[in-house]
């Protein structure tokens, strides 16, 4: 009998000691999965022989070749979770205290995502960073107007993290996430939004976002760039088809830059 209730799907590049962290966070509970999938990372850097570990019982990592990013090892992780519900978390990430009164909390929700609040810190000093600014601005926004807070969360909040999602929900609908150096989960997010049908806001923080100079956000190049204005173009179409008028300035952030810098 399955009593996995929640997995916990974390892929991993070149970052082990960050990786630790992010394991440290999550609470030993016979009733979580963590799944952490290695983007074949570089052998310098990560002693696979030495992986990092989370305690509990039910931890499975998978150490990849193929170097498809961060989408791939996302995917790789759905294969093979097991729980009723999915969580998601970046390698550089860490989960708040609160997370096991939580998970306490949710084992028997009767909703397709709950999504909550985040906070922000740099990666190695611990100061307040701004990363959390956009789902804090959401989680107030649906305080006061429940209807323009929920088409935010739903359409704008591109990414996995700070969300508990039925699984049930992901296998019917097929959803994944785009195997794309950047934005890899833009599409997972929004396709989630559409297909979500009983939704629930917790403004408790989950997640702490983290930030640090050399992650993949921080560093684009024109393929990065390209990539991106695909996955936005793809998400503005899909969205209009399902009568959903919408066009984020990020893809016209970036155009702005690439137009700075010829």
């Amino acid at each position: 009998m399955n009593n996995i209730n929640y997995s916990i799907i974390i892929p991993h590049k070149n970052i082990p000691q960050l990786l630790q962290r992010c394991l440290d966070s999550i609470p030993i509970r016979d009733d979580v999965q963590v799944i952490v999938v290695d983007d074949n990372s570089d052998t310098d850097k990560v002693n696979v022989d030495n992986f990092p570990t989370w305690k509990g019982k039910n931890y499975e990592y998978y150490l990849t070749k193929e170097g498809k990013g961060a989408g791939y090892a996302r995917n790789v992780g759905l294969e093979h979770a097991k729980g009723k519900w999915l969580l998601f978390a970046d390698a550089d990430d860490y989960y708040n205290y609160c997370i096991n009164s939580i998970l306490d909390e949710y084992t028997n929700n009767e909703y397709d995502v709950v999504y909550f609040d985040s906070s922000s810190q740099d990666s190695f000093l611990y100061t307040n960073a701004n990363r959390s600014t956009y789902t804090h601005q959401m989680i107030k926004l649906y305080e006061k107007d429940k209807e323009q807070g929920e088409f935010q969360l739903r359409y704008y909040l591109g990414v996995p993290w700070a969300k508990i999602i039925k699984h049930e929900l992901i296998k019917k609908n097929n959803i994944k996430f785009d195997e794309t150096p950047i934005n890899n989960d833009t599409t997972f997010a929004y396709v989630l939004g559409l297909k979500a049908k009983e939704i629930a806001i917790d403004e408790r923080a989950l997640y702490c976002i983290t930030v640090r100079s050399d992650s993949t956000s921080y560093n684009l190049s024109d393929d990065k760039i390209l990539a991106s204005i695909d996955v936005f173009a793809r998400k503005h179409r899909t969205l209009l088809d399902n009568g959903i008028d919408i066009f984020e300035g990020f893809i016209p952030y970036y155009m702005r830059g690439a137009l700075a810098n010829n």
